[in-house]
This record gives C-alpha cells, structure tokens and sequence, in this order.
C-alpha cells in the first residue's frame, strides 16, 4: 500500500503516573476511517461493556495520501471515542510535514 500510515494513541488521565481503571469507554463502533488497536482495555462479560484497564488504552490508526491526512483521519477518529479522563497529544508528528 503506498499510502502514509499514522497512529496516535488514547490514554488514560494521569498516564503515566496514576490513572483510574474500569472506565467504560464509548464511541468504538462508532469509527469507521480508522483501525482500532487494544491496548489497556478489558471487556465486562456482565455488562458487556469494553473497558480502561492500562495507561495506554486504545491505538488509532489511519491511513492517507501524506502523513497530515493520515494524522487528520486519526484525529476525527478520535473525537468519537471517549472515556473519562481521555487525552491525547495533538503536537506528535506535526514536524512531519506532508
């Protein structure tokens, strides 16, 4: 594929230090122009509920023709995913250029 990958992960607030685990996360079916990677998560076979359970909890990534619309994918990816306390760094790659 001669396309331009990029990743961007989802962590937990307080990553790295201490951060809250047993968040429901929500929006993951939601994502359609990205692949979703699990990293710290967990699922409740109870609730049925996909769960925080690490740091660094959930990997997007995306393609695209350069690396800024391979990061833009990410980043809308991104916006329906959410959990409490969800971050994630907006200034990795930047320096990339297209």
């Amino acid at each position: 594929d001669p396309r331009t990958s990029a990743c961007i992960m989802l962590v937990a607030g307080g990553y790295p230090g201490d951060y809250l685990k047993g968040l429901e996360i929500f929006g993951l079916d939601t994502v359609t122009e990205s692949h979703l990677f699990h990293a710290g998560t967990s699922y409740d076979e109870k609730t049925q509920h996909i769960l925080t359970n690490g740091g660094r909890v959930i990997a997007v990534s995306s393609l695209g023709n350069t690396a800024t619309e391979a990061l833009a994918a990410c980043y809308r990816s991104a916006d329906y995913i959410c959990f409490d306390g969800i971050f994630f760094r907006k200034d990795i790659g930047m320096d990339l250029g297209s």
